[in-house]
């Protein structure tokens, strides 16, 4: 899955192994291979190594342990310490609790030339919200192809979208630039 050709980074902040094996199974399974996967493990008591490597050889995913949990004082902490070893054009912040389609990167890269022609900085996927039972709880789709950021912050505040991190694929020179506001 390492190669110079992806443009794609998948960044996985780990902390919990509850849901892990799910994230790592719904990577394995994609349909388009083109994608590097970076784990950062924030000072978890669950090693996840023996997942990964059920899953993964040593050289398909970069694997950063660290000594201090910066998650539990600030997300943004932990979320940039593990960006700062991607090179890749696009990334994705993956949480440690959920799961990817498996055609999620065949539809990032079929929808990449349309976005960079239109300079595009965030690419938005639909996303459903799974309890612990595997049960659907919530389907979100988006009807738009195309919206602003002031549209779409105050179509969030007045609860008309809902989103998490994991739908969004943004390019690292947009990160570079604005990164993270550190709220606790």
């Amino acid at each position: 899955m390492q190669n110079h050709q992806n443009k794609l980074a998948i960044v996985i902040p780990y902390y919990k192994i509850n849901f892990f094996e799910e994230t790592l199974k719904s990577l394995v399974s994609q349909t388009n291979k083109n994608f590097t996967i970076y784990i950062g493990n924030d000072a978890s008591p669950d090693n996840p190594m023996d997942l990964i490597n059920k899953y993964f050889n040593d050289d398909e995913y970069f694997y950063i342990e660290y000594k201090k949990n910066l998650g539990s004082e600030n997300l943004a902490l932990q979320w940039e310490r593990v960006l700062e070893n991607v090179k890749e054009e696009w990334i994705q912040i993956l949480g440690d609790d959920d799961v990817i389609s498996e055609n999620f990167v065949e539809e990032f890269y079929s929808n990449l030339a349309k976005a960079e022609t239109k300079n595009v900085s965030v690419i938005k996927f639909s996303h459903q919200w799974i309890d612990e039972e595997n049960t659907v709880v919530e389907n979100f789709n988006y009807s738009f192809e195309e919206i602003n950021s002031t549209d779409f912050f105050i179509k969030k505040y007045n609860n008309e979208i809902k989103s998490s991190l994991s739908e969004n694929i943004f390019k690292r020179v947009f990160y570079l630039k604005y990164k993270f506001e550190k709220l606790p």
